[in-house]
């Protein structure tokens, strides 16, 4: 085989400048967040503390939207696109929030995501399949040299954690792949 067809790459720019005036991006997360096919990209700003998704139309062409925003974005890194409530659409999770798809992207690009806060942090954020049972799991605090992942039983836990403090949005922890994960 000819490796040197492979030495040849093309540079296209997403964007030119993200909002905010000081340093801090986060992790790139890639995936297809509309449905279409098409490989979208999203990235967290530290100073405006803000997530943003990138919609691919064509190489050349790509429009900024708004995740959403948290405080908990001003000391995330990591970031991992993975479907975590179970409904066929792919989210975003970083340090201590993750933002659910609201599914109607590709009729409303700049719908809201709701932001959930879950107790989970960290320097980097992984999604793989950890013990077998077809799902990704969360992996955060590599950074801190320990590593954790949550799992279904995690999940009722914090079910009932949330239940008994009066919280409505509940913390979720386990993870499934998607078709349309990229990783």
């Amino acid at each position: 085989m000819d490796a040197s067809r492979y030495r040849k790459w093309t540079h296209f720019s997403i964007t030119d400048a993200l909002p905010g005036r000081a340093w801090g991006t986060g992790k790139i997360g890639l995936g297809g967040f509309t449905g279409n096919g098409r490989l979208d990209v999203a990235v967290s700003r530290r100073e405006p503390q803000t997530a943003y998704w990138f919609e691919r139309t064509d190489d050349g062409t790509w429009v900024r939207h708004v995740i959403g925003q948290s405080e908990h974005l001003a000391r995330t890194l990591g970031a991992a696109v993975l479907d975590i409530d179970h409904d066929g659409w792919l989210d975003i999770a970083f340090s201590r929030v993750w933002f659910r798809n609201p599914g109607c992207l590709a009729d409303d690009p700049d719908a809201p995501w709701e932001a959930v806060p879950y107790d989970g942090g960290g320097h980097d954020i992984v999604a793989a399949g950890i013990n077998g049972d077809g799902h990704a799991h969360q992996t955060p605090e590599a950074a801190r040299a320990m590593v954790r992942y949550y799992t279904a039983a995690r999940i009722k836990e914090a079910l009932q954690e949330a239940e008994a403090a009066g919280i409505t949005t509940p913390i979720v922890s386990r993870m499934r792949t998607s078709r349309q994960a990229v990783g």
